[in-house]
């Protein structure tokens, strides 16, 4: 009878059994299965198959036992984040001696640490359970483990432990080399190497990505595992973020300058769109060299101490009159300002005469036979094609009168007599 209840009992009794019996192999404080220390050959493929089941899910919707499948995403790119951060208190361990056990042991540890693995490495083969754990797998871990320890709190997160499958044979050289071995009995396949704590800038990897991928649901980046920061573990996808690691890239390039932005000189002035300094032109708010700048200099400071500003040079006045002539319907030739009973001929174009460009210069009523003016004496005044008359040597805006025929003021005849711009009222005359 009491066989048969012994019999009964066993499955419920078997879970307890089996963790009773992987307490005792090693760091039974944190998390005592093959997935941390891949005693069993078999434990990977096992994890294999749960990491295709967990394919998109959340850190909080994995934790299948004692297993980390299915953060193999956000693991990389934590570290990644950590390597970065950490400016060389974390480096990776490569040697065809140095033998993860499984897919998810992340060979990682502190420089000094890498260097005492390496020189066990050179004649020996060290088979390595596990080593640097991400804040991710421990968060998983806890989950589903309940011996594990709380995110930021293992000793696998600090850049120092390694978990030794074959320690029997390899744990001696391990020891020479400079290894610590802290609990020899209750946890021999665990090993502690020289080097800082890391467990804060594990937490801040994730921190730090978590904010990069949640700009508006941002966290404290103080290393510290609180509430809030294992809220977001919870809702992270295993798969990782979209953002990545970025720590150590450069950063993206300054945003185009608005059109007709300023420049600022290494000499201090500050100069306007267009305005030149001696040798270079802010164009948009970029200098460029004066021969492949953007036009005329709208103003020009050439020590660079003071800059300038101005608005973009006008656009130049109107040409004078050209002086064509026009042909009447009744066959008389028309000179510039020459005037038929109606009309006055204006630069080529008939006008009312109350419409014109000023005084007749002849009048020819008929149409048949037209008019032209007598040559102008030296000293003659000009016509303005807007109505204005400047004598000889007068200018306009753009413009000078030079013995009765317009000059561009360039190539004019001299200091101006008299100015006046409009081209309405004239001068001179």
């Amino acid at each position: 009878m009491l066989g048969r209840v012994t019999i009964a009992l066993l499955p419920a009794l078997l879970p307890a059994l089996l963790l009773l019996a992987l307490l005792a192999p090693g760091c039974a404080a944190e998390v005592p299965m093959p997935d941390v220390h891949g005693e069993a050959d078999h434990a990977d493929g096992l994890d294999d198959d749960l990491g295709t089941l967990a394919s998109g899910l959340s850190l909080g919707s994995l934790g299948r036992g004692c297993s980390t499948a299915g953060t193999e995403g956000i693991s990389r790119q934590l570290l990644d984040e950590m390597e970065c951060l950490s400016g060389g208190a974390l480096v990776p361990v490569s040697h065809p001696n140095v033998v993860p056990t499984h897919s998810r042991v992340h060979l990682y540890l502190s420089p000094r640490g890498r260097d005492m693995l390496l020189s066990v490495a050179r004649t020996r083969e060290v088979r390595i359970n596990s080593a640097l754990r991400t804040i991710a797998e421990q968060y998983v871990l806890g989950q589903g483990c309940s011996v594990a320890a709380a995110p930021g709190r293992s000793n696998h997160e600090t850049g120092r432990a390694i978990d030794v499958a074959n320690y029997t044979s390899v744990g001696s050289a391990l020891q020479a080399a400079g290894f610590a071995r802290p609990l020899p009995s209750s946890d021999p396949v665990h090993y502690e190497a020289p080097g800082d704590d890391l467990r804060r800038l594990s937490v801040l990897a994730f921190q730090t990505l978590w904010n990069a991928n949640h700009p508006s649901d941002r966290i404290a980046e103080d290393g510290v595992a609180g509430s809030a920061t294992v809220s977001r573990l919870a809702r992270t996808p295993g798969e990782g973020f979209a953002i990545g690691s970025t720590c150590g890239a450069p950063p993206p390039p300054p945003p185009p300058p608005p059109p007709g932005g300023s420049c600022a000189h290494s000499l201090g002035g500050t100069y306007g769109n267009q305005a030149c300094s001696a040798g270079y032109q802010c164009c948009d708010g970029v200098w460029r060299d004066r021969a492949s700048g953007c036009g005329a200099c709208a103003c020009e400071e050439a020590t660079g101490q003071v800059g300038c500003d101005a608005v973009a040079p006008p656009p130049p006045p109107p040409p004078p009159p050209t002086g064509a002539s026009c042909g009447h319907s009744l066959g008389g030739t028309y000179a510039d300002r020459a005037c038929s009973a109606g009309y006055q001929c204006c630069d080529g174009t008939w006008r009312t005469r109350d419409a014109g460009c000023g005084t007749c210069a002849c009048v020819e009523a008929t149409g048949q036979v037209g008019c032209a003016p007598a040559p102008a004496p030296t000293g003659a005044s000009c016509g303005h094609t807007f109505g204005g008359t400047y004598g000889d040597r007068a200018c306009s805006a753009g413009y000078q009168c030079c013995d009765g025929v317009w000059r561009d003021r360039a190539s004019g005849c001299g200091a101006c007599a008299c100015e006046e711009t409009t081209g309405r009222t004239g001068c001179g005359t």
